[in-house]
């Protein structure tokens, strides 16, 4: 009867252990804290207090709170962006941030489709899963504005052209062709003052100068402001011309026994003028020889001689 009572007493104590552990695993369930997934769209934004925010789980709808943010995550709010959503089941919604950045939505739980934009920033386009409310943020970043190409200053060089130096004459047609510091080519004649000008970049200039009858000139020079300068020509040197060498003719009439006696034909009459050149001729019909030559002592003249027969 005893082993009866304490089998009994030890069959109770088993059962209110198990009641018990049963009640402290229920209540241990009842109080366990619910996990959530941080907010990632696309930064939770711990540091300026726009971290993810639980709220009581609706499965019906939820609420977003927006901030988007100027550049970064730590920049500034961005009043005026666009905000355009979708939710889980294609329901739209449109609005404008407030003057702090934020816009609230509200929507059926599930995943999200955002598209923000504001007029000179990237358009951002995005996906996320918004299964309870809360707040988060995320920021818009300028479009780089291309930077303006400096224009080239552009230089203006008035020259006049002289005839031997720089105080002679002024020279009209002279051509003047080259290049400016870019490689910009120029070709043109002075004016009937003898000047020119020319427009081009900065730098150092090349120039070729050029006229008939003078000699052409090339020369470098530096061009760094619009100003007026000077430069001539000088005229080629013509070659002397070689005198032609002047001939004179001796007409000579050759008689018999004295200057007064008959001429004689037949008579051979030879040698040289002053250079040299030699000459043979024979008296015609009438005595008479005509040599032409170079001048020496006396000139043209006619001449008349004798010639005394041999006995």
């Amino acid at each position: 009867m005893e082993e009866m009572n304490m089998k009994k007493g030890y069959c109770l104590a088993v059962l209110i252990f198990l009641i018990i552990s049963s009640i402290a695993l229920t209540a241990s369930a009842d109080y366990a804290p619910k996990s959530t997934a941080p907010m990632n769209y696309p930064s939770v934004l711990n540091s300026r207090g726009y971290g993810a925010n639980q709220g009581t789980s609706d499965q019906q709808q939820t609420t977003l709170t927006l901030y988007v943010l100027d550049g970064g995550v730590n920049g500034p709010v961005l009043p005026g962006a666009a905000v355009t959503a979708y939710d889980a089941s294609g329901n739209s919604f449109k609005g404008i941030t407030d003057s702090k950045g934020a816009v609230r939505i509200n929507g059926e739980p599930g995943t999200w489709q955002f598209t923000i934009s504001k007029e000179g920033y990237k358009t951002v386009n995005s996906n996320y899963d918004v299964t309870e409310t809360h707040t988060a943020a995320t920021y818009l970043q300028r479009i780089s504005q291309p930077q303006e190409t400096p224009q080239e200053t552009t230089v203006a060089l008035t020259i006049y052209v002289h005839d031997g130096n720089l105080t002679g004459p002024r020279i009209p047609d002279v051509q003047v062709s080259g290049q400016d510091a870019s490689g910009n080519g120029f070709n043109q004649l002075t004016n009937s003052d003898g000047s020119v000008v020319i427009n081009g970049q900065p730098g150092t200039w090349q120039f070729m100068f050029s006229k008939d009858g003078y000699k052409p000139l090339s020369l470098n020079y530096s061009v760094t402001e619009t100003q007026t300068t000077n430069a001539y020509l000088q005229k080629i040197s013509q070659p002397q011309e070689t005198p032609q060498e002047t001939t004179v003719a001796l007409t000579i009439y050759v008689h018999d026994g004295n200057l007064t006696g008959p001429e004689l034909p037949g008579v051979q009459v030879s040698g040289q003028d002053a250079s040299g050149n030699g000459f043979n001729q024979l008296t015609n019909s009438d005595g008479s020889v005509v040599i032409n030559g170079q001048p020496g002592p006396g000139s043209s003249c006619s001449r008349r001689t004798a010639i005394n027969r041999s006995v």
